[in-house]
């Protein structure tokens, strides 16, 4: 049965938001390639499921969040999810809600690029609180 681009960009969210790391890696094609705005701690341009494991680090480093889906548009190849990232600074607990836009392309039922997109300046401010609680 083949699966909507819809449908595996929903699964990868859902594994995301469980931490079920078997189910990404069988989401995610070996070279898959992520972007996300160097401006943040674990921003910058990532390759393969290596990459992708360093990304999630570096993320988790800093902050605790899930994707809540606000909407899903399927255009071909590439899908645009809408939503937000709800989660907290781990370094001193202050909590947040910023909006995001990710575009993922998907070939062969794999998703092979993902860019990530989110309310930047503000995520800077959530991260700035944090040096000044320090």
């Amino acid at each position: 049965m083949v699966k909507e681009n819809k449908q595996i960009v929903s699964e990868f969210y859902e594994a995301a938001n469980n931490r079920d790391a078997k189910a990404l890696s069988e989401l995610l094609d070996v070279e898959v390639k992520i972007y996300q705005s160097e401006l943040l701690p674990w921003g910058g341009r990532f390759q393969g499921h290596p990459g992708f494991i360093s990304y999630a680090f570096k993320m988790l480093e800093s902050i605790e969040s899930k994707a809540k889906l606000g909407e899903i548009i399927e255009a071909g190849d590439q899908v645009v999810a809408r939503g937000l990232t709800e989660g907290r600074v781990k370094s001193n607990g202050k909590t947040f809600q910023i909006r995001f836009v990710h575009i993922w392309t998907i070939k062969n039922e794999k998703l092979t690029s993902f860019e990530v997109y989110v309310d930047t300046p503000e995520m800077l401010r959530m991260l700035k609180s944090e040096a000044a609680q320090q």
